[in-house]
């Protein structure tokens, strides 16, 4: 008898638990597939007597495996308490998809066999359940078939693609945040029908093209050997140039800070010129990093894959190592560890 069962059980990391239970029927410790999910979402398959144990087979209450064992490369499952993070480790029936009694060739019907047979069965049928219900569906009632439900996702991926396209065609930079994220949508044909409205939504209220300032000589002011030039309402600079437009010069010797109106330009000398300037599509997240760390976890939630400036703690732009997690997580990598902020458009 197979009771009425979820052939699955997700355990979260505690930083001490390593035996974790399954409470469906196993006849083989090969018949488990063991998923390991760490705090970055990077998902891997530990391996069977290298990284961990089957302690239990052949009980229809289920049983339970020990991860990690001695000589794996994985860790304890961890948590990171100061951001509630966890790692998952899940527990999944695996079965081949076969039948291996051969009926017609034995005598009397042997109701052992005939029982494991419909057990087996009715195992695969609730893997099958369990894998469709994660799958998307289309509603009960909807005259929508699923050819039309892929042209519709097909549809969207195409919108993103256009907007993609226009913006690219039309915009010398001020539309980046609009536009990555449309070809980001592109590229998910799942969700490219919402993020192409998100994408269509960004570029309608997109200012287009780039805000220029001219700076005089009379703005600056000595600091120390150097001169100090503060711009309200502008926090971010992508250039610099002395001269007229006609014959300007990219001035690379200047330091940016960012200040609570805007920012302040440093510079090794007084000259006439302009800055470049984007205009933000999204805003701004900021995050400060209080603790001294070598590599930031940033969830900023804002559903796209921002630009970000790297702050110390003098608020002065530092190097650092971008690496996207996923549209609402970044990660910031630095040599050393440093506190300081991050500001992401």
């Amino acid at each position: 008898m197979i009771p009425q069962q979820t052939p699955v059980k997700n355990h979260w990391g505690n930083n001490s638990t390593t035996v974790f239970d399954f409470d469906f029927y196993i006849n083989d410790a090969e018949q488990i597939k063991v998923t390991h999910t760490d705090m970055n979402g990077y998902v891997s398959n530990p391996v069977l007597g290298v990284d961990y144990t089957v302690n239990s087979v052949g009980n229809i209450e289920g049983g339970n495996i020990t991860f990690p064992i001695a000589g794996s490369t994985y860790s304890v499952l961890g948590w990171n308490e100061s951001t509630n993070e966890k790692e998952l480790l899940s527990i999944a029936l695996d079965l081949p998809v076969e039948q291996p009694a051969e009926y017609s060739m034995s005598g009397d019907l042997n109701k052992k066999n005939l029982e494991y047979s419909l057990d087996y069965l009715t195992r695969l049928i609730q893997i099958l359940y369990r894998q469709i219900s994660r799958t998307i569906k289309i509603a009960e009632g909807s005259n929508q078939s699923v050819d039309e439900f892929i042209a519709e996702l097909q549809s969207g991926n195409n919108l993103a693609r256009k907007w993609a396209e226009f913006m690219d065609g039309t915009v010398d930079g001020s539309g980046y945040s609009s536009k990555y994220h449309a070809a980001e949508s592109a590229a998910s044909a799942l969700e490219s029908a919402n993020q192409a409205d998100r994408a269509e939504l960004y570029a309608d209220s997109a200012e287009f093209g780039m805000k220029w300032q001219a700076i005089y000589v009379g703005n600056w002011t000595a600091d120390g050997d150097k001169y100090k030039l503060t711009l309200n309402n502008i926090p971010v600079v992508n250039a610099v140039y002395k001269g007229l437009w006609t014959e300007k010069e990219q001035v690379a010797n200047v330091d940016i800070k960012i200040t609570d109106t805007g920012c302040e330009i440093i510079s090794l000398e007084a000259f006439d010129g302009f800055i470049l300037t984007a205009t933000s599509v999204l805003g701004a997240y900021i995050h400060d990093q209080t603790v001294a760390s070598d590599e930031w976890i940033i969830d900023h939630n804002t559903g796209h894959f921002p630009c970000v400036t790297l702050l110390d703690e003098n608020d002065i732009v530092m190097q650092g190592t971008i690496q996207y997690i996923s549209l609402n997580r970044i990660k910031a990598t630095f040599n050393e560890p440093v506190i300081g902020r991050a500001i992401l458009r």
